[in-house]
């Protein structure tokens, strides 16, 4: 795949979803713009794309693109992005290693403490049953720390497998406590119809960018260096 600058997004954020029906949409071949997207290239941008949550459909609109999920306009998609808190990207980096050695103790430590003995099986289930499909943990690597508008952190990361990989999402309380780690990209990048919309992630030097590849049928999501693609 060709080179393709990202285009700065702002998203609406989940903590549960619903998958969307999928679809194909063909889109014009032309680069994505640096950073904005002006009038009328932007309605080169229009289309659903898929993420591991279902999919997203990005609508021209005035003013700019909006991305809409289960019918619900959830994001603008020209606002500047701001990273937060390298503290936690750090913290979850630790996390991380404990994940890849199956120390799931160490995680359930980071978690308060009325709520480890639901976290700890909670956690076991989840990574039994990413183990199961995809084979042992081989590494991770941390994409950034998010900053919900309520003030609530949530780390967005990559975990890598025998055969392929796998997003999550490490949600944390105010108080600097892990909540829960839910998995796929959708908490950054998905929203509902249910979600109150207040949830909005940002992040540093547009990490969060639609592509295609040149035939036009491939839809995919850029974050950071990463991509996830559906066909």
């Amino acid at each position: 795949m060709p080179p393709v600058t990202p285009l700065a997004l702002s998203l609406a954020a989940l903590t549960a979803f619903a998958p969307l029906a999928t679809a194909q949409v063909q889109l014009a071949s032309a680069p994505v713009a640096a950073h904005t997207i002006e009038a009328p290239g932007r309605t080169a941008y229009a289309g659903l794309y898929a993420t591991d949550g279902g999919m997203v459909e990005v609508r021209d609109a005035r003013g700019g693109l909006v991305i809409v999920a289960h019918g619900a306009e959830i994001a603008s998609a020209l606002a500047p992005l701001a990273t937060t808190d390298a503290a936690l990207d750090a913290r979850t980096e630790a996390l991380l290693d404990s994940w890849t050695l199956d120390d799931l103790a160490t995680i359930v430590q980071a978690v308060r403490p009325s709520q480890r003995e639901v976290a700890a099986a909670s956690f076991a289930a989840y990574r039994a049953a990413l183990v199961r499909g995809r084979g042992a943990v081989v590494a991770g690597s941390v994409i950034g720390t998010f900053e919900q508008t309520d003030g609530r952190p949530v780390t967005l990361v990559q975990m890598l497998f025998e055969r392929g990989a796998e997003w999550a999402s490490f949600v944390w309380d105010e108080s600097g406590d892990l909540v829960t780690i839910t998995r796929g990209l959708s908490p950054v990048i998905v929203g509902t119809a249910q979600a109150t919309g207040a949830d909005t992630y940002r992040a540093q030097d547009q990490p969060l960018a639609f592509e295609r590849e040149t035939d036009g049928r491939v839809h995919t999501l850029r974050v950071g260096d990463h991509l996830s693609a559906v066909r």
